[in-house]
Formats: C-alpha cells, sequence, structure tokens
C-alpha cells in the first residue's frame, strides 16, 4: 500500500475517533445536565407520633432475640398490643 493512501487511512481513522469522542462529550454533558423526573408512584410513609417515654412495663412482653451485636442485642416485643423492637445493652456499654 502507499505511503500517501496509509496517511489517508490514518487521517481518516483519527477524524472518526475525534468526532465520536466529542459526541460522547456533548450527549453526556446533555444527560448529566437535564433535570431528573422524580419517581411519583414513590410514596413515603410517615412515621406514627412518638409514644410517651413514660410507659407501664408491666405491658412490655419481650418475645424473642432478633440480632445481637457489639452494644447489646435487639428483641422483638410487644407493647400495648404493639410490635416494638427493644434494645438490651450489655453491661460493659452502660453509662
Amino acid at each position: 500500500m502507499p505511503y500517501t493512501m496509509q496517511i489517508v487511512i490514518a487521517a481518516i481513522v483519527l477524524i472518526v475517533c475525534v468526532m465520536f469522542a466529542i459526541i460522547t462529550c456533548f450527549l453526556t454533558r446533555i444527560y448529566c445536565s437535564t433535570p431528573k423526573r422524580s419517581n411519583e408512584s414513590l410514596h413515603l410513609m410517615e412515621a406514627p407520633p412518638p409514644m410517651p417515654s413514660n410507659f407501664d412495663l408491666d405491658t412490655l412482653k419481650i418475645q424473642n432475640a432478633l440480632a445481637r451485636g457489639r452494644y447489646g442485642t435487639v428483641y422483638l416485643g410487644s407493647l400495648n398490643d404493639q410490635s416494638v423492637a427493644v434494645k438490651i445493652f450489655s453491661y460493659q456499654n452502660r453509662q
């Protein structure tokens, strides 16, 4: 293949690669600058109002351990017929 033909092919390949890079950058910039639509089907649940901190411990029933961790154990329990999580801190982490 003649030397001039090699130069022409190399120039065409270089131009195509540069154009591809420019188009990719342009499309990426357009995609990133368009505002994202919020997912309207996503509805956040509101948390129930907090229970008063003064309750009768006789109504608290601890049922079974859910998880054990570094700072204590989490139990499933019920308080006034409502499911609750109860964390009992281990002795070395009490203040």
